[in-house]
C-alpha cells in the first residue's frame, strides 16, 4: 500500500479547534512532518489556496461561512487544485452527504469522531487513489 509522503503539505479546513488539534496530532503520529496549514473558514481556505501549494486537503463539511462541499466544488473546478487528494470529514453520519461528496470528487469521507486506524487507511487510500 502506498503511504502518504512524510513531506506532504496539507490544508486542514476545520472551524473547531479541538478537531484541528486532534487531526494534526494523528497526522504527526502517521509520520507526516510536512507543513499543515490551518483554515477555520472558507474565506481563509480560499486565501491559502491562492498563496500556497498543497499536496492534500482535509475539509470539514459544516463551516461558519458555508460548507466544505462548496469548497470541494471550488477545488475540483480549479485547475491548480483539482488533482489533489481531498478528504471530507464531518459529524454528519449520513449516506446522502457521503455520496454527494464522493460524486463531487472527494476521495474519502470520514465521520467524526474517527478512529486512528480508520483515518490512516482512508488517508492512505486517498493518496494512492489520487497519485496512482
Amino acid at each position: 500500500m502506498t503511504t502518504i509522503s512524510a513531506e506532504t503539505t496539507i490544508l486542514l479546513l476545520e472551524d473547531v479547534k479541538t478537531f484541528r488539534k486532534l487531526m494534526i496530532k494523528d497526522l504527526r503520529k502517521m509520520g507526516i512532518i510536512g507543513k499543515i496549514y490551518e483554515a477555520t473558514d472558507l474565506s481563509e481556505a480560499f486565501s491559502l489556496c491562492a498563496s500556497k501549494s498543497f499536496d492534500f486537503i482535509i475539509s470539514d463539511w459544516k463551516l461558519p461561512d458555508g460548507t466544505g462541499y462548496d469548497f470541494l466544488i471550488n477545488v475540483k473546478n480549479n485547475e491548480k487544485l483539482s488533482n489533489l487528494p481531498f478528504v471530507m470529514f464531518t459529524t454528519i453520519d449520513d449516506v446522502e452527504h457521503m455520496l454527494k461528496a464522493i460524486e463531487a470528487g472527494a476521495n474519502e469521507f470520514i465521520v467524526k469522531p474517527w478512529l486512528y486506524d480508520d483515518l490512516v487507511k482512508k488517508l492512505n487510500y486517498s493518496w494512492q487513489k489520487q497519485i496512482g
